[in-house]
């Protein structure tokens, strides 16, 4: 794909792009027709140091539908589509577009004074068989005009996290959730070599404020809904067990610990939603619970409801960085690699292979985009998002010395609907042998920062990812 051109033109933002597929048969062909994927309506534009982000109007642009499906992405054809976009606030020059699926981020991207442009309505009537045809440059029909909807700009929500996803108390006693992905791999009870430093705060706090006479310290773990009932059991009781080993260690013979697991019976978030990907993240947790001394005061949280320890980060644009420059994957090498085995038994007993490949971060204004390529092995998958729900995944990265965790930026407009920013309908290609490319931003640590930990959800943790320079 290329942006052929992004320009500000007759009130609004225009984006012309062009696709050409580098595949030996149509897309059609090889079983899942992604068109709606390429459609310039799921085009996006972030300005990465406004903080903001614009989403194409939906009645004017170019038009797919009158095609018939074999004249549709023929390899070799270029497929030329534009879209409008509310007026970028502020004339920014440079900013990055992003594509639909598994296209990617293109950073960089200059922003010019456009001119008008005639474009057909509609395509030719009379179209000759095989049309078209390989090395042909097709316009795609598109409606002009003023646009008679609501524009659709909304301002990015970047937040980072604690090894403390929450903290709830009552009159004598106080109940702490660790965030489980921060303290384990990926389906695993052994504590990462980062645990101790990250619950430093956490094991300092609980020696001043628990009561040892007043015991227990009960430690409670709990997972995420996906998985048996009995895995999801045994694998929350041995993570409450290591985390008590940890503090029994770090405070001593003076508390006595009592330890047990909920499975995914007690979930703080719902699970199935929208963001079905962040509930899980928060379901999979560990508790510590404990009676206070008499002389901690106790803060009742308003209407009882439980204080969280996500921070909302406000950027002013002064102090961001300055837009990337694109970044292609062309010779960049992957700073860490990892494999995911799954078996699927719902459609016959089927085993996969996945392999996961990190790509250095970089910085884009606010941001950190983290990349990645995974490439898939074993039989086809029957449809479904081995990493998560539809359109979404459960990536995020984090800094082990401290704890502190950047998770995806989001869409802020709609608290009903959390957009993501980063592939969508991802992953695309789910046939055996297939590559797909995946990025998400996050907000940018601080300069200081020259690495982070990539979570890969199922992959486990790459350490030591580099923040380019």
């Amino acid at each position: 794909m290329k942006i052929a051109e992004l320009a500000a033109v007759d009130g609004m933002t225009r984006l012309t792009v062009e696709y050409t597929s580098l595949a030996d048969r149509p897309i059609a062909d090889v079983g899942k027709n992604d068109n709606a994927m390429s459609v310039q309506h799921f085009f996006r534009v972030l300005d990465p140091v406004q903080q903001l982000r614009y989403t194409p109007y939906e009645k004017i642009g170019s038009d797919i539908w009158d095609f018939y499906e074999e004249e549709l992405w023929q390899p070799g054809v270029t497929y030329t589509l534009v879209a409008f976009l509310p007026p970028l606030e502020g004339s920014p020059q440079r900013v990055t577009v992003e594509g639909p699926g598994g296209i990617g981020e293109f950073a960089g991207v200059p922003v010019v004074q456009g001119k008008p442009q005639n474009y057909p309505s509609a395509l030719p009537e009379e179209r000759a068989e095989g049309w078209p045809r390989k090395g042909e440059n097709v316009m795609v029909p598109v409606t002009t005009g003023e646009p008679d909807e609501e524009p659709v700009i909304t301002k990015l929500v970047s937040q980072v996290e604690t090894v403390v996803g929450r903290r709830e108390t009552d009159s004598d006693r106080e109940t702490v959730a660790l965030r489980a992905d921060v303290l384990f791999a990926f389906d695993k009870a052994d504590l990462s070599r980062h645990a101790k430093g990250v619950l430093g705060d956490v094991i300092k706090e609980t020696r001043e404020r628990a009561d040892p006479d007043k015991p227990p310290i009960t430690i409670t773990g709990h997972t995420d809904g996906v998985g048996t009932d009995r895995y999801n059991q045994t694998l929350s009781e041995d993570r409450a067990d290591a985390v008590r080993d940890l503090l029994a260690t770090e405070l001593g013979s003076d508390y006595e610990y009592k330890t047990r697991g909920k499975g995914s019976t007690d979930p703080a978030e719902a699970e199935g939603g929208d963001d079905d990907a962040w509930a899980r993240s928060q379901n999979r947790r560990v508790e510590i619970s404990y009676t206070f001394k008499k002389d901690v005061a106790a803060e009742p949280e308003p209407e009882d409801e439980p204080e969280t320890e996500t921070k909302t980060l406000t950027v002013n644009p002064a102090d961001a960085a300055p837009p990337a420059s694109f970044h292609p994957l062309t010779h960049a090498k992957p700073a860490a690699e990892a494999t995911f085995d799954q078996k699927y038994f719902f459609s016959g007993n089927q085993e996969h292979s996945w392999k996961l490949q990190v790509y250095p971060f970089y910085r884009d204004g606010a941001y950190l985009v983290a990349r990645f390529r995974t490439t898939h092995q074993g039989d086809d998958l029957p449809g479904n998002n081995p990493f998560g729900t539809e359109g979404s995944f459960e990536f995020s990265a984090f800094e082990p010395k401290t704890g502190t965790i950047y998770p995806q930026v989001y869409n802020g407009q709609d608290k009903s609907h959390v957009d993501r920013v980063g592939s969508r309908l991802w992953p695309a290609a789910l046939a055996s042998g297939s590559t797909q490319y995946g990025y998400f931003y996050i907000p940018a640590p601080p300069e200081e920062t020259t690495e982070l930990t990539f979570n890969g959800g199922g992959f486990g943790l790459l350490e030591g990812i580099p923040i380019e320079k």
